[in-house]
């Protein structure tokens, strides 16, 4: 079910059945962003990568939850296990939610959107929950 285009790479350990809900998920960010013609990578990092890679292009010396990169006809979502392990915690969801709403916002990104503003932040949001409610009645 996996769309065409979309690789998943991961250096951290991640339970099979997780994966998969992550490859449903990103099926169903990726046809309602309309980035199925990208080439897509998401990949699974510890905090030393994630915080070296804020570092370097953000310019903030701290780990993240997720990075996005675009160029031309290729895109790179970064996750940061770790963190995302963290965050579901604080959040009370369970780890597989927090991916799946990490890498939507991952794959927002891609698309062109941004949370600089405050009404960008609300319309990114929107797309982001939009996304998110569909897979959910998906699975």
């Amino acid at each position: 079910m996996l769309t065409v285009g979309v690789s998943f790479i991961y250096t951290e350990k991640i339970a099979k059945d997780i994966l998969f809900m992550l490859e449903k998920a990103s099926d169903v960010a990726v046809k309602k962003l309309k980035l199925a013609k990208l080439d897509i990578s998401i990949i699974f990092v510890g905090e030393n990568k994630i915080k070296q890679l804020n570092k370097l292009y953000r310019k903030k010396d701290k780990v993240t939850d997720v990075l996005s990169f675009f160029y031309g006809n290729e895109g790179e979502v970064f996750v940061c296990l770790k963190q995302a392990i963290r965050q579901a915690k604080e959040n009370k969801v369970d780890l597989q939610s927090e991916l799946v709403k990490l890498i939507i916002h991952g794959l927002t990104h891609i698309a062109g959107y941004n949370h600089e503003k405050e009404a960008d932040y609300k319309k990114m949001n929107k797309i982001e929950t939009y996304i998110y409610d569909i897979y959910q009645k998906n699975i």
